[in-house]
């Protein structure tokens, strides 16, 4: 993971989806990228970003919204009521993560994720299935896009083509 803010990205559907988002979760990661920027490249490696934040929004209070203007307005609101608390927060969880940068933790897996890993595991099982039967399909690297034209293909040629008896 490049930033706690790419990893934000990469959950903001499944926040989403649960029709409400933590403004102050926002902040926290741009203060951990403000602040990550005075470290050298090194320090920045062995720091993980998810702990920061996690440590840090534990002792911050929480800002939801259900909106796009309410989490405008928590934000905005995050901003004049809490930055120095934020960037006192987020400094305090750096030095904490930082004496401690080789800790050894199990992430959490959310059920999303869980699902694309099996989803990635069967188009696999069945592109090498398809490839065994069917020369035209690559034995790797196959988007689901790519194996439904592929299916789509062969069941049109196999509703086509008459039976011999």
């Amino acid at each position: 993971m490049d930033s706690i803010l790419d990893y934000l990205a990469s959950q903001s559907d499944k926040v989403i989806s649960q029709t409400h988002k933590n403004a102050m979760e926002l902040l926290v990661a741009e203060e951990i990228e403000k602040q990550l920027k005075s470290l050298s490249s090194e320090e920045v490696y062995f720091i993980n970003q998810v702990e920061v934040a996690t440590y840090a929004l534990n002792r911050l209070p929480s800002l939801y919204a259900s909106s796009e203007e309410g989490i405008s307005w928590q934000k905005r609101k995050g901003q004049q009521e809490y930055q120095k608390q934020i960037t006192d927060t987020v400094r305090e969880a750096l030095e904490i993560i930082q004496k401690e940068p080789a800790r050894f933790s199990t992430p959490l897996t959310s059920s999303e994720q869980l699902e694309i890993q099996e989803a990635k595991e069967a188009l696999q099982e069945l592109s090498e299935w398809l490839w065994m039967y069917q020369s035209e399909i690559s034995q790797s690297n196959v988007s689901w896009h790519e194996l439904i034209n592929f299916v789509k293909q062969i069941v049109y040629d196999a509703v086509e083509k008459p039976v011999n008896r």
